[in-house]
C-alpha cells in the first residue's frame, strides 16, 4: 500500500497549488477589470466602422459657461489643454490624456475678457512651448493684439506681451512657435482696428496682410521684441475663421511659412495659399526682400453673414497644405503639396456644410466634419491625405462637429465638440466634447513599374522573346476656358444654368496628334487639325449639326501593308503613314490661327515619327511648333514671341546604356511693349534642356510686366532613361500632371486624353477663379514620347517587377521623389512616376512640430505602456499557462514513479 500514499499526498498538494494559482489569477482579473476603464453604454452604442466613440470628456459645469475649446494637445507630455469662459472670466484646464477618457488634473483663472479678448481659440492661436514649459495664448485688443503666457509648471500666468508696443496697428490672427528658429511667427493684417480680416466687412484698402516674427527668447514679463515684419500684398485677406483663427505653418523641409488667403466679396482678387521664404535671423531690411509665392485656387471661403468660414490645415511631415471650401457645387478640400509647388488633389465633402476639420500629424489622416443643421447628426469624413492621388475617404454619419477638431497623434484619438441633442448624449450643455478613436486604414500606394526587370542583357535570337513599343502624342496649340460659362458666373456662390447650354469646360486644340504607336503587332497613327471639347461635341450632336468639319485621319497596319491617309479642311491639314513592314509610323498636323481672350497664336504644327532600328532599337522623334504668340495683359503691357519650339527624342534597345532621351524648348523673337506700344525689351532667343535653362529669368521679367492675374509658365519635362535600356521617355513632371488634373481639368476636357502627359513648351494662365474654377489656359508646343524595348530568354520564368522604380537620370526633376510611387500610361506605354523611394519623408523630430507625435516604445515589453491594469492581466494569463504546464509535468513524474523502473 506504500506506493499509494505518495500518490494521494502528491495529488492533494497538486490540487492545492492549482487552487492557489487559480485564485491568484481570479484575483488579478478582478483587480485588473476594476482598473481598466470599461466602455460605457454610449461608447458601445456609438460605433461606426473605423471611427469609434470612447466616451465624453469631463467638462466644466454648464451653468454660466459661454464658450469652451480644446486648444492644444501635448503628445509628448501626454497633456490636453482646454479653455472655457464663465461670464467674462477665462479658465484654463489641464487633462492627463493617458487614460482613454482624459482625466482633469488642474485648472486656473487666466484673466478676464477685458484683459485678454480671446474670440478664436484653437491650436492656431494657442501654441505650446515645451522647451520653456509654457502655453502662449493669442488674443485681440482694440489697438492690436496680446499674447498671454501661462507657466505650465506652476500653472500660473507668467506675463502678457502687448504687441502694439512692438508693431502698432498690427492685428495678429494666428501664430506658430518654432523652437529651432527661436521665433514666434504671426500672421494678420495691418488694419488699424481690432477686427483684422475676421469679417469681410472691412474697408479696402485700409488693411494690408502681414507676417511678423517675434524673438521667442524674451521673458513673458518683458516687452515683446520684434525681429521683422513683412507686408504681403499678394494676400487680399488672411483666412481668419471665427472661433478658430488663422493658420500659419513653418515648413520643416524648407525655409518657408505658409498661410491661406481669401477673396472677399465684392472685391476682386484670388483665394489661395501664400508661401513666404524666410531667414529666421533676418532683420526688417532683409525681410523686405523675402520671396513670396502665391498658389491661387477656387472656392467659397466667406459669407456676408458669417464672415470667413473656410478653414485650413498643414501636414508637417509632407508639406501639404489643405484649404477647405464651402462651395455649393464643389464643396471639399484642395490639397497643395509644397515640396513640388503644385495642387495635387481634391477631397470632396458630402455637402457644403463642411465647416470644420482636423488632421492627425502622425498618420496624415485628414478629417472633414459638418454639424448638419438639418438635424441628422452631421458626418465625419476620414481620408489618408498623404497618398497620391488623394483618396476620397470614408464617411461616418452621426459624428458632426461644431468646432475645430483636435487630435492626439500618438493614440489617434479625436476630440470633437458635438451637439449633445443630435448625438443623444445626456448633458447639461447643448455642446460637449466626445473622444473618438480612428482605426481606419492607411492607403496602399500603387506598386511602381520597372521595365528593366523585364529585359536581359543578351543578344536577340530565336530563343528570346522581344517586345517593343514607340509612342508619341501632343499638339501644336490649345486654349481652354476651365469651368466654361458656369465658372464665370459662379461668383454669386450658387450654380447658374443657361438652359440647354452645358456649363462645363470649353476649348479648342489645333494641330493635334493623339497617338503614334509602333509595336510588334502593328503600326497605328491618328492626327487632327482642329479638335473641340467634349461639351461642344455633345451639343453639336444633340442639335443634329452634322459631322465636325475637321475629322481625324487615322491609319492601322497590322499585316505589313502600308496605309497612308490625309484630311484637309479650311484652316488645317493632317496626314498619317503606317508601315509595319518597315517598322515605321508617322503623323503630322498643321493649323492656322487660335485666338482666345487676350492670347493669340498665329499658326502651329506637330510632326512625329517612330521607327525600329536594328542597332538602336525603337526610336521616336517629335517636333511641335507654335508661331506668333501674342499676350495682352490687363495692365496694358503686351508680350510677343515669334516662335516656340519643343523637340523630344527617345531610344531604347533593352541593353545597358541603350536608353536615350532628350528634350529641348526654344523661345525665339521675344518682345515686351508697354501700354503706349513702345518696345521696352527685346530678347533674341533662349532655350531650356535637361541640364540648362536660360528662359527662366526671361519669363520672370515678363511676368513682372504682366501683373498677377495673367502669368506665363514654363513647364519642365521629366526625362527618363533606365540603366538596363528598357525604357526612355519624355513627359510631364508629376507636379505638372497632378496640378493639371486638379485645377485645370486636364484629361477630361478633350476626349481620349485621360492618360496623356504631354508637356507644353509654354503655358499662359489667366486667373478668374471665384467660387468655382474659372481660368483661361493657353498651351503651345506640347510633346510626350516614349520608347520601350525588352528582350528575355524564352526559358525565363514569369518576371515580377521589383518594388523599387528605375532611377532617373540627372534631370534634377524635383517631382520624382516627392510623391507616392505608381505608374501612369501615356501613348504606347507607361512610365514610372517616382525615381526615388516613392514615399513621403519621415515625420520631423517632436521638438519641431506643434502638435507632433511622440515615439512609442518598441519590443516585447511594449504592453507595459498600456498601463498597470493591462500588465496585471498579461501576467495573470501567463501564470495560468505556467500553472497548467507545471501540473502536467508533475503528473508525468508521478506516473513514472508508479510504473517503477523500466525493464
Amino acid at each position: 500500500m506504500s506506493p499509494v500514499r505518495p500518490q494521494r499526498s502528491h495529488g492533494r498538494r497538486t490540487r492545492r497549488r492549482w487552487r492557489t494559482c487559480a485564485l491568484a489569477v481570479l484575483l488579478l482579473t478582478v483587480v485588473a477589470s476594476a482598473l481598466v476603464p470599461q466602455p460605457s453604454a454610449l461608447a458601445r452604442r456609438k460605433s461606426s466602422g473605423g471611427i469609434h466613440m470612447l466616451g465624453v470628456l469631463p467638462e466644466p459645469p454648464a451653468d454660466g459657461r459661454v464658450v469652451s475649446y480644446v486648444v492644444q494637445v501635448d503628445p509628448v507630455g501626454r497633456r490636453l489643454y482646454y479653455l472655457w469662459r464663465r461670464g467674462t472670466d477665462f479658465f484654463l484646464r489641464e487633462y492627463d490624456i493617458n487614460p482613454d477618457i482624459p482625466k482633469l488634473l488642474r485648472e486656473v483663472n487666466i484673466g478676464t475678457y477685458d484683459e485678454v479678448p480671446i474670440d478664436s481659440a484653437s491650436p492656431y492661436t494657442m501654441q505650446l512651448d515645451t522647451e520653456n514649459h509654457r502655453l502662449l495664448m493669442l488674443g485681440a485688443s482694440n489697438h492690436g493684439a496680446v499674447i498671454r503666457t501661462v507657466d505650465l509648471e506652476t500653472f500660473e500666468v507668467a506675463g502678457t506681451w502687448d504687441l502694439a508696443t512692438a508693431l502698432p496697428g498690427f492685428v495678429a490672427q494666428g501664430m506658430t512657435y518654432v523652437p529651432k528658429d527661436k521665433r514666434i511667427y504671426l500672421v494678420g493684417s495691418y488694419a488699424v482696428n481690432g477686427y483684422g480680416t475676421r469679417t469681410i466687412i472691412v474697408q479696402k484698402p485700409a488693411q494690408v496682410s502681414m507676417v511678423a516674427a517675434l524673438d521667442a527668447t524674451v521673458a513673458p514679463a518683458d516687452p515683446p521684441m520684434l525681429a521683422w515684419a513683412r507686408p504681403v500684398p499678394q494676400c487680399q485677406q488672411v483666412m481668419d475663421t471665427n472661433g478658430t483663427g488663422a493658420l500659419i505653418a513653418r515648413s520643416t523641409h524648407q525655409q518657408a511659412l505658409y498661410f491661406a488667403c481669401v477673396r472677399g466679396d465684392p472685391w476682386p482678387g484670388e483665394s489661395g495659399v501664400v508661401r513666404v521664404w524666410v531667414d529666421p535671423k533676418a532683420d526688417n531690411a532683409a525681410a523686405a526682400e523675402f520671396k513670396v509665392d502665391f498658389f491661387p485656387i477656387s472656392g467659397s471661403y466667406s459669407s456676408l453673414t458669417g464672415g470667413i468660414v473656410g478653414m485650413a490645415a498643414f501636414d508637417y511631415a509632407t508639406d501639404r497644405f489643405f484649404v477647405q471650401s464651402l462651395a455649393a457645387a464643389t464643396p471639399g478640400t484642395w490639397v497643395l503639396d509644397g515640396r513640388i509647388s503644385a495642387w495635387v488633389g481634391f477631397l470632396a465633402a458630402p455637402d457644403s456644410q463642411d465647416r470644420f476639420l482636423g488632421l492627425d500629424q502622425s498618420t496624415g489622416h485628414y478629417y472633414i466634419a459638418s454639424e448638419d443643421p438639418t438635424g441628422a447628426g452631421g458626418y465625419l469624413l476620414a481620408s489618408d491625405a498623404r497618398a497620391t492621388p488623394i483618396p476620397q475617404g470614408e464617411v461616418f454619419r452621426g459624428f458632426g462637429a461644431t468646432s475645430f477638431i483636435v487630435t492626439d497623434p500618438v493614440t489617434h484619438r479625436l476630440f470633437v465638440q458635438v451637439s449633445t441633442e443630435k448625438l443623444g448624449i445626456e448633458s447639461e450643455s447643448t455642446r460637449a466634447y466626445v473622444v473618438l478613436k480612428d482605426d481606419t486604414a492607411l492607403a496602399e500606394p500603387p506598386e511602381p513599374l520597372d521595365y528593366d526587370a523585364l529585359t536581359s542583357d543578351i543578344d536577340e535570337g530565336p530563343e528570346t522573346i522581344t517586345n517593343f513599343s514607340g509612342g508619341i502624342n501632343g499638339f501644336g496649340a490649345r486654349a481652354v476656358l476651365v469651368g466654361g460659362y458656369g465658372g464665370l458666373l459662379s461668383a454669386s456662390g450658387q450654380p447658374v444654368s443657361l438652359g440647354q447650354v452645358r456649363s462645363g469646360d470649353r476649348g479648342l486644340t489645333v494641330a493635334r496628334v493623339p497617338s503614334v504607336d509602333l509595336r510588334n503587332g502593328g503600326a497605328a497613327a491618328t492626327a487632327q487639325a482642329l479638335v473641340s471639347d467634349t461639351n461642344t461635341e455633345a451639343e453639336l450632336n444633340d442639335a443634329g449639326a452634322g459631322e465636325w468639319p475637321w475629322v481625324p485621319t487615322t491609319c492601322l497596319d497590322g499585316n505589313g501593308s502600308q496605309v497612308e491617309n490625309n484630311a484637309s479642311a479650311p484652316g488645317g491639314d493632317a496626314a498619317v503613314v503606317c508601315d509595319l513592314a518597315k517598322g515605321r509610323a508617322e503623323a503630322s498636323a498643321v493649323a492656322g490661327p487660335l485666338v482666345a481672350d487676350g492670347v493669340g497664336v498665329g499658326s502651329s504644327s506637330f510632326n512625329a515619327t517612330t521607327w525600329r532600328d536594328s542597332k538602336k532599337g525603337v526610336i521616336t522623334s517629335t517636333t511641335a511648333i507654335a508661331k506668333d504668340l501674342e499676350v495682352s495683359a490687363p495692365s496694358g503691357n503686351d508680350v510677343s514671341i515669334a516662335k516656340v519650339t519643343s523637340t523630344a527624342t527617345t531610344a531604347a534597345h533593352g541593353r545597358p546604356g541603350s536608353a536615350k532621351a532628350s528634350w529641348q524648348r526654344v523661345l525665339s523673337g521675344i518682345e515686351i511693349t508697354d501700354a503706349e506700344g513702345e518696345i521696352v525689351q527685346r530678347i533674341g532667343e533662349c532655350s531650356t534642356s535637361v541640364k540648362e535653362d536660360s528662359c527662366g529669368p526671361v519669363i520672370d521679367e515678363i511676368n513682372n510686366a504682366l501683373g498677377t492675374r495673367l502669368r506665363i509658365q514654363l513647364p519642365k519635362a521629366r526625362v527618363l532613361a533606365t540603366p538596363k535600356g528598357a525604357f526612355a521617355g519624355v513627359e510631364q513632371s508629376a507636379a505638372d500632371f497632378y496640378q493639371g488634373q486638379t485645377v485645370n481639368n486636364q484629361g477630361t476636357t478633350f476626349g481620349g486624353e485621360a492618360a496623356s502627359r504631354a508637356v507644353p513648351g509654354l503655358e499662359v494662365v489667366m486667373f478668374n477663379d471665384t467660387v468655382e474654377k474659372s481660368r483661361l489656359i493657353v498651351q503651345v508646343a506640347a510633346v510626350q514620347a516614349s520608347s520601350i524595348y525588352t528582350n528575355s530568354p524564352q526559358t525565363d520564368p514569369v518576371l515580377q517587377p521589383p518594388a523599387d522604380p528605375p532611377p532617373a537620370d540627372d534631370t534634377g526633376d524635383v517631382t520624382a521623389p516627392s510623391l507616392d510611387g505608381g505608374s501612369l500610361s501615356g501613348g504606347a506605354g507607361s512610365a514610372p512616376i517616382g525615381s526615388g523611394d516613392g514615399g513621403v519623408p519621415d515625420a520631423p523630430p517632436a521638438s519641431e512640430l506643434a502638435p507632433v507625435a511622440a515615439p512609442l516604445p518598441e519590443g516585447v515589453l511594449a504592453f507595459l505602456t498600456r498601463g498597470p491594469a493591462e500588465a496585471l492581466l498579461f501576467a495573470g494569463l501567463w501564470m495560468l499557462f505556467g500553472a497548467a504546464g507545471v501540473s502536467v509535468y508533475r503528473r508525468r513524474a508521478l506516473l513514472a514513479i508508479l510504473r517503477g523502473p523500466s525493464a
